[in-house]
């Protein structure tokens, strides 16, 4: 995926999906009881966070959201 640090076009940089969504998944905002979206959004952007950083393509925000989704279900065994 790739992002814009501090939401300025001029300095993108890439991660992988998967490595951002384990990333988020290990962090404190997957616990929070707010939609995965939001959740999402506010790890990304957090300023003291890991990524601190926004994004122009939804198409690749809706496939980590997927990612995540997907990782969280094989962690409870679920299909």
């Amino acid at each position: 995926m790739r992002f814009h640090r501090y939401d300025r076009r001029t300095t993108t940089f890439d991660l992988p999906t998967a490595e951002v969504a384990v990333m988020f998944c290990a962090s404190d905002w997957a616990d929070m009881p707010w939609p995965v979206d939001a959740k999402l959004r506010a790890f990304l952007t957090n300023p003291v966070g890991p990524v601190n950083a926004g994004w122009t393509d939804q198409h690749a925000f809706d496939r980590l959201v997927d990612a995540v989704l997907t990782r969280r279900l094989a962690r409870r065994g679920g299909r």
